[in-house]
């Protein structure tokens, strides 16, 4: 008797509508329509460019020395939690390659998928890392001087190498160069 009243109670459970909170998340089509227009500046002391507006900046405990110029991270509060890191360092002495997270990503082409674009003027190497955490990269020198930006995602590689070309498309040298 005791099996047949779980058995009719269970059946009887599962034949009620399902109850609680549907909640609708904006789409990702109109989040990237929304971070089109929606951009913030970063004005630097050596470098400027404009990102998505929902990126916030992480502020920094210590101080940017030398052969580190400037350096800025941002990062996105959703499930995704792409970030965008991006230094700027003095590389006197050594050659371009020779730039330690640059040469990192070249001497480990089983992870990482090197190549070359000229975007705003920027002669750029390309780094992609198709495994988790997914990251896109870009490093372009001027002279002795190195830039980093890398795009990064724990969950997705979906619109990494987007974000880091618009990115890219808005820099510019402080000195107009």
């Amino acid at each position: 008797l005791l099996i047949v009243l779980v058995i009719a109670f269970l059946w009887w459970l599962s034949q009620r509508p399902s109850q609680g909170t549907i909640t609708v998340a904006p789409s990702v089509a109109s989040r990237e329509s929304i971070d089109l227009k929606q951009r913030t500046r970063y004005e630097g002391k050596y470098l400027t460019f404009t990102y998505p507006s929902d990126f916030e900046r992480r502020e920094e405990v210590e101080a940017v020395k030398f052969p580190l110029l400037e350096r800025i991270y941002l990062s996105r509060g959703d499930i995704e939690g792409r970030k965008i890191a991006l230094t700027f360092q003095d590389n006197s002495g050594n050659s371009f390659e020779e730039y330690s997270s640059f040469r990192i990503r070249r001497n480990d082409p089983a992870v990482y998928t090197e190549d070359r674009s000229e975007r705003n003027g920027l002669d750029a190497v390309f780094f992609t890392k198709a495994s988790s955490v997914f990251e896109v990269g870009a490093f372009f020198h001027r002279g002795s001087q190195v830039v980093a930006i890398v795009v990064s995602s724990p969950t997705t590689q979906k619109g990494l190498r987007e974000e880091l070309e618009d990115v890219l498309d808005s820099f510019e040298w402080k000195d107009g160069e």
